[in-house]
């Protein structure tokens, strides 16, 4: 997308990852905040810019992408709860409305990492995703993405 001459280096999981990046051996890392939050904070990682709409609130004098120079690019991390085909209405129903009453002190928590929970229905996640898939779709075709 911008033209960037960069080598993707498959680590297995992020830790490794970003042991790499604190050593030198990796130049950059494009990672989740929460995965680094400790490593940002205590100034062992420094962040260049995050890839949401929006600054941090865990983080806000990180600029985005958009602030730092480098227009289109975001990668919003999201997480859903998902089950079988087939469950009953009404268990859908019950933990959607479980996960939209979170606790404040579980998301106080989850806001110190960066996370910030928010509750959609199942319809919104369910477009949410196919919306997601799309944006995806269009990145590996674009770029030639191959499995190897």
């Amino acid at each position: 997308m911008h033209g960037l001459d960069v080598v993707h280096v498959p680590f297995q999981g992020g830790a490794p990852a970003v042991q790499s990046t604190i050593a030198g051996h990796t130049q950059i890392i494009h990672i989740i905040a929460p995965a680094v939050a400790a490593q940002l904070k205590e100034g062992t990682l420094r962040a260049l810019a995050v890839a949401s709409k929006a600054r941090s609130p865990a983080f806000p004098d990180v600029p985005t992408l958009e602030e730092a120079g480098v227009p289109n690019h975001e990668v919003a991390f999201w997480m859903g709860g998902l089950v079988p085909v087939g469950t009953p209405r009404e268990i859908i129903d019950l933990l959607q409305a479980q996960f939209a009453k979170a606790n404040p002190d579980v998301k106080q928590r989850l806001a110190v990492l960066d996370f910030q929970p928010a509750a959609s229905t199942p319809e919104q996640f369910a477009a949410h995703m196919r919306a997601e898939s799309e944006i995806w779709k269009a990145v590996v075709r674009d770029a030639n993405i191959k499995v190897e």
